[in-house]
Parts: structure tokens; C-alpha cells; sequence
């Protein structure tokens, strides 16, 4: 029984994928021992999230996190400015080479012959990579995008029902994990299962009653975080348990939107006027939350209404640190979504051309670099054992030449990507995968959602589409190869000169 087992088994595909894991792990280890380590302001606020979780209580942070990646700091004992962090950084290399070592599964899994060229691109352009010593959550979420790209790939194409099962696993882990990580994901869980119901409509009831396995999973993770951090305001049983959804959109049409004629004014509806409301009495109280946080030092409560009205005409960044949060963050960000949706409904044209501006500032004029970098932090930020690993792995304040190089290679990867999908897409739909090619695309807009939501243009954030675009491309030119295969290669006149040559031999 096993030897027949062994014998269905294919091994030629073994060879590919250990190529593949060698290779990326090879890539990986000289990257740990040449690059930095980064940290940024973010990465403090999810080293006190951890530290919230470590003591079993939780501070009165301005910034929520999702729970996923300070419970990952908090297994490697990350949770002060004190202890090594290497642990942690080899974790990321092993999510590095997990990374490739599904990509290669899923181009193989849409077409085999060109699936091992189409990942040395991939880990050629070191994507999967850059991010593994960075103390940030982008390795983890980028490992859990290829993860979710493969189950939905598997799923649309298994040809069994084992197989169609081990995909939907994949696939509720990876969209479940995804939703714990980054507000970037909150909505990946109905996207993706509610695309692949339409596109399988008759496994539509398998597939949502997976999406509600995903979602309790979901739930209980935050609801255990929740009873862990008393006092956290974090939501149980939602899909963006930080309640950022809001505030990122609402940072998006109050500091950008002005360049294109849209306006936070109380004659768009009433949620406006509620939070022009809520602003008034929040600013103008002595113990409000923005004022105790240190904010407003020159603004005495009597010029509240003045400094309201002068913000809302013209945009700050500071003002957006003093939304107001009524009785709980939840409720205010479902305020502040409803006055965005009002501001689309007052300007969508406007609206419309915010958001493919800045698609487009994403693509050709990003304000935020491929290889991670920050300003040198005060000495004595870091101290003991940390401050040692990072004084030893060297400054993250400069580019090098490489850092340069690979900066345009990763965005020419992506542009190339997009053009070659656009170019070769009617023939992709036509072709026998063109159910993956459509999930492909919509997912790869979907990930792009948050840089056009987003308060600036950051190319950081579009870094999770290219593996998705990276596919559809490859969709393609498989695609376009074949068709032209068969009409010029296989039609009846070559039919006929490869019959002729039978019958002389």
C-alpha cells in the first residue's frame, strides 16, 4: 500500500521546490548578514501591545493594533527596547522562504512548464525578502497574501475533493490571519470567499460556511486578546478590530481630498454635522483626551470653534490626531466612515479622481521606498542586548547603490507585471484557468485599495498586489503561448506535414 502510494506521488515536482527553498533560503541568509535591522515609530507601539499582553492589561494607546503581530513580539520576547530580537528576525526568514516556496506552488499549479522561470523572477527580485529585518508586520502579511493567493488558486483548480478541502484550509487560515494582522486585510475574509461562491456557485454553500469558520475563528483570537488586555478597546466579532477603517479613509479625503474639490462640511449630511459637533465639545473641554495627550497648547477653549472651522477649511496633519471618540472606538469609526461615504456622495467625481491620482503617484512617484529605512533614533533609545544587535548589523539611515538598484527593479517588476496582464487579459479569461485569473485580479485591486484609501501614496503598501499581478501576467503569456501554438503549430497544414512524414518512415 505505501509503495503505491509512493509511486502516485509526484516526485520529479520535489526537485523544482527544493530548487526553490535553496535558493531563497541562500538569498535570505546573505541578506540577514549584510542588511540592518530597521525600526520605526510603529514598531514601539506594537512592542507596548506586546508588553499589554505580557503584563494581562492594556495602556490608553491613541493607536490600536491588531492582535496577531504583538502576540508574535510576545513570543519572542519582544516586548521592550532591551531583548534580542534574532529570534524573531529568523522567524521572518523562514516566512521569507515560505513565501517563494508557495509561489512556485501556485504558478505550478496554473502552468507547470513555466512555473520554475516565472519564481526565480520572483525571488530574483528579492520582493519576498526585503523585509526580513524589519520589525514591522509587512513579512508576516506578505507571507499570509502568497498563503491565501495559493488556497484560493488550489481551490478554484482542485480536481478532487481532498484537494479542494486542503485549499479551503489554506485558504481560512491564511484570510483569518490576514484579518488579525493589518487593517490592510480586514476585509479579505467576504472578498475572497464571496468571489469564489460566485465563481464555483454550485460549491457556493462549502465555501461560505468555510468563510464562517474563518470569521469564528477570527473572533475568538480577538476575543481572547480582549479578556487578556483588561481594559482593551479593541472590538470582539469584527472584521477590523482596530476600528481604523474610518479614520484611514477619512485621513485620505481630509489631507488629499482638498486638491480635488472634496470638502468635510456639514452640508454634506448628517453624520458632518455630527462630527463637526463632537469636535466643537471634545477641543473645547480642559480634560479632553487631545488635550491631555499634550496637543492644543496654544488653543484656549474659547478659540475652539475659530481653530475648528480654520482646520476643516484648510488641512492639517496634526488635526487628525484629535478625532473625537465617542463613547467607544467603534462607534467612532463607523461615524467616520459614514462622513466619508457622505463626502463620495456629495463628490464622486471628485472622489474618482482623488483615488486614480493616487493610484497613479503610487505606480510612478511613490513616497515610500521598497527597501525599509528610518532616521537614526537618540542614543540610549536601545539598550542591552538589542542596542548591540543593532549597532552590529550596521546604519539604516542611507541607501547603498544595491538598496537603489533594487528599488527600481521591484517597481519595474510591478509595472511590467500590470501591462503584461492588462495586454494578454482577453486571452487569459479564454483560457482554462481563467477562473484563477479573474480571483487574481480582483484580489490584486483589492490589496490595492488601501493606497488609494490611504493618507499618502505609499508604494509599501501596493507590495502585496505584485505577487497576484506577477501571476495574472504569467496567466497570460502562458495563455497567449498556447494560442499561438495551436494556430500556427497545430493547425491542419502542419497536421498534414507531420502525417506525411509518419507515412515516409
Amino acid at each position: 500500500m505505501a509503495f503505491e502510494i509512493l509511486k502516485k506521488h509526484d516526485w520529479r515536482a520535489l526537485g523544482p521546490q527544493g530548487l526553490v527553498v535553496a535558493m531563497s533560503a541562500a538569498i535570505v541568509a546573505v541578506w540577514i548578514s549584510t542588511k540592518p535591522i530597521v525600526f520605526t515609530y510603529d514598531t514601539f507601539t506594537y512592542i507596548n501591545q506586546a508588553r499589554e499582553l505580557q503584563l494581562g492589561k492594556s495602556a490608553d494607546l491613541i493607536f490600536a493594533r491588531l492582535p496577531l503581530f504583538p502576540a508574535i513580539l510576545t513570543a519572542f520576547n519582544v516586548t521592550d527596547v532591551k531583548h534580542s530580537v534574532f529570534g524573531l528576525i529568523v522567524f521572518h526568514a523562514c516566512l521569507a522562504v515560505g513565501s517563494c516556496w508557495l509561489f512556485y506552488r501556485t504558478a505550478r499549479l496554473l502552468a507547470p512548464y513555466g512555473a520554475l522561470l516565472i519564481s526565480f523572477v520572483f525571488i530574483g527580485s528579492l520582493l519576498p525578502i526585503v523585509n526580513v529585518k524589519y520589525i514591522m508586520t509587512e513579512q508576516l502579511f506578505f507571507f499570509e497574501t502568497t498563503l491565501t493567493i495559493y488556497g484560493m488558486v488550489a481551490f478554484l483548480l482542485a480536481r478532487t475533493n481532498r484537494a479542494a478541502w486542503v485549499a479551503l484550509a489554506c485558504l481560512g487560515f491564511g484570510t483569518a490571519l490576514m484579518t488579525l494582522t493589518r487593517p490592510q486585510g480586514a476585509y479579505v475574509i467576504p472578498v475572497v470567499f464571496g468571489l469564489l461562491a460566485v465563481l464555483l456557485w454550485r460549491k457556493a454553500l462549502t465555501v461560505l460556511l468555510c468563510a464562517v469558520l474563518a470569521f469564528g475563528a477570527v473572533a475568538s483570537v480577538q476575543a481572547v486578546d480582549k479578556r487578556i488586555r483588561s481594559g482593551a478597546q479593541t472590538s470582539v466579532a469584527t472584521l477590523d478590530s482596530s476600528n481604523m477603517t474610518g479614520a484611514m479613509l477619512l485621513f485620505s479625503f481630509y489631507l488629499t481630498g482638498r486638491r480635488t474639490g472634496i470638502r468635510l462640511a456639514p452640508e454634506n449630511g448628517p453624520a458632518s454635522t455630527e462630527l463637526k459637533a463632537l469636535l466643537l465639545d471634545e477641543l473645547a473641554r480642559p480634560d479632553s483626551r487631545a488635550r491631555r495627550a499634550g496637543y492644543l497648547h496654544s488653543v484656549p477653549p474659547e478659540d475652539v470653534p475659530a481653530y475648528v472651522e480654520k482646520n476643516l477649511a484648510e488641512p492639517d496633519p496634526d488635526f487628525t490626531a484629535l478625532l473625537p471618540t465617542p463613547s467607544s472606538k467603534a462607534q467612532a469609526d463607523r461615524l467616520l466612515l459614514r462622513v466619508c461615504l457622505e463626502a463620495a456622495f456629495s463628490y464622486p467625481l471628485q472622489v474618482a479622481d482623488l483615488v486614480s491620482q493616487k493610484i497613479i503617484e503610487t505606480y510612478l512617484n511613490p513616497s515610500m521606498a521598497v527597501v525599509p529605512l528610518h532616521p537614526q533614533f537618540d542614543v540610549g533609545t536601545f539598550q542591552s542586548t538589542l542596542a548591540d544587535e543593532i549597532a552590529a548589523a550596521g546604519d539604516y539611515t542611507h541607501w547603498t547603490s544595491f538598496d537603489r538598484i533594487l528599488e527600481l527593479a521591484v517597481r519595474w517588476l510591478m509595472r511590467v507585471a500590470i501591462v503584461l496582464a492588462i495586454i494578454t487579459l482577453p486571452i487569459a479569461i479564454r483560457y482554462s484557468t481563467w477562473r484563477a485569473t479573474i480571483a487574481l485580479l480582483i484580489f490584486g485591486l483589492y490589496l490595492n485599495f488601501a493606497v488609494a484609501a490611504g493618507n499618502d501614496t505609499y508604494f509599501r503598501y501596493a507590495l502585496y498586489a505584485i505577487p497576484a499581478n506577477l501571476l495574472c501576467a504569467y496567466i497570460g503569456i502562458v495563455a497567449l503561448a498556447s494560442m499561438l501554438r495551436e494556430r500556427y503549430f497545430q493547425g491542419p497544414q502542419w497536421r498534414f506535414k507531420a502525417d506525411a512524414t509518419a507515412q515516409r518512415k
